[in-house]
């Protein structure tokens, strides 16, 4: 379920053990392939196939803990993945110059997938609040502005207040027209 594998890789002789699920990540039946870094490397796109041997030979040589690495993988039928591969030196008290690094690997192009798909929400999030900021305030600010002149008395009666009253249908049209596009805006990126 959580598609995680495992691996465990003897350092000094560069024997690779793989659980059925770390076969499974990479599109092959478990025991179907021997596990070995050739067929580690077959899967990897050149760029990560470099990431991937800095990677390992930094964790060979400090011998202690490697960072993470995500890694993009081109599966065997084709598909492309992501993985997020940790990794932990191990060394046998008995033996203490034969290290191990056990390493977890875990398929997160779901994860990934979603992260970018919330990125697009959050994107279009910030484009209705632009909108309604800057398209829906002005007329508003403008209705507010004439209604305080008229409430005010700063405008006289006659023609001067009836050219002012004329613009307050007018920005009432604009900040409805503003609502209608935000809400059309929302309801679009829904389907």
């Amino acid at each position: 379920m959580a598609h995680m594998g495992s691996t465990e890789i003897d350092l000094v002789t560069d024997k690779r053990e793989w659980s059925d699920e770390f076969y499974r990540l990479w599109g092959y039946v478990p025991g179907s392939v021997e596990a070995g870094i050739k067929v580690y490397l077959e899967l990897l796109p050149a760029e990560e196939k470099e990431r991937y041997l800095a990677w390992y030979t930094k964790a060979k040589a400090r011998n202690n803990e490697p960072d993470p690495l995500e890694l993009r993988l081109i599966r065997k039928d084709g598909t492309e993945r992501h993985v997020y591969v940790k990794g932990q030196l191990r060394t046998e008290p008995a033996d203490p110059g034969n290290s191990k690094l056990v390493g977890v690997v875990q398929d997160i192009t779901d994860f990934n997938k979603a992260m970018l798909e919330l990125e697009k929400q959050n994107r279009q999030l910030k484009e209705i609040a632009w909108t309604q900021s800057h398209v829906a305030r002005a007329p508003l600010s403008c209705l507010m502005g004439l209604v305080k002149l008229l409430r005010d008395g700063v405008i006289g009666s006659g023609e001067d207040q009836t050219e002012i009253l004329s613009y307050i249908p007018q920005s009432a049209d604009e900040l409805n027209k503003g609502v209608s596009d935000i809400t059309g805006m929302t309801f679009a990126e829904e389907h």
